[in-house]
């Protein structure tokens, strides 16, 4: 697999399209643009990144698409500010507000409160 050069800071596309209006190949591909594929699979909560460029694909729809949204949000949060490298290592970083766990963990949970967490750790990180 090609191996995809991280993004720095960048002025935010005013005609990207929201998160919630993305098909799952067009979620998987730009949070693995942002945060690579290893770190896709464990948001959407697989072993394999295999299985993510298959979701890229349009082979199969991730099971978690709630989790991969809440992800990619978060990551365009942190990534729009301070980059994607920054953004990889927030999403692997304990996280004090997260109960000290990180954001991938809590991702897994895969709850409407997990989420609704990450996201307001996010926007807690660039304030």
């Amino acid at each position: 697999m090609e191996r995809i050069q991280p993004r720095a800071a960048a002025a935010v596309d005013p005609n990207r399209p929201a998160v919630d209006r993305m098909d799952p190949p067009t979620i998987a591909s730009e949070l693995v643009s942002i945060l690579g594929a290893k770190l896709a699979a464990a948001a959407g909560d697989v072993g394999a990144t295999r299985l993510v460029r298959e979701w890229i694909a349009g082979e199969h729809t991730p099971t978690r698409l709630a989790a991969l949204s809440t992800a990619l949000k978060a990551a365009r949060v942190i990534a729009d500010r301070d980059g994607d490298i920054v953004a990889q290592r927030w999403f692997v970083g304990t996280n004090h507000l997260l109960g000290h766990a990180s954001p991938i963990e809590v991702l897994r949970e895969n709850t409407a409160e997990s989420r609704t967490k990450v996201m307001r750790a996010a926007v807690a990180f660039i304030e």
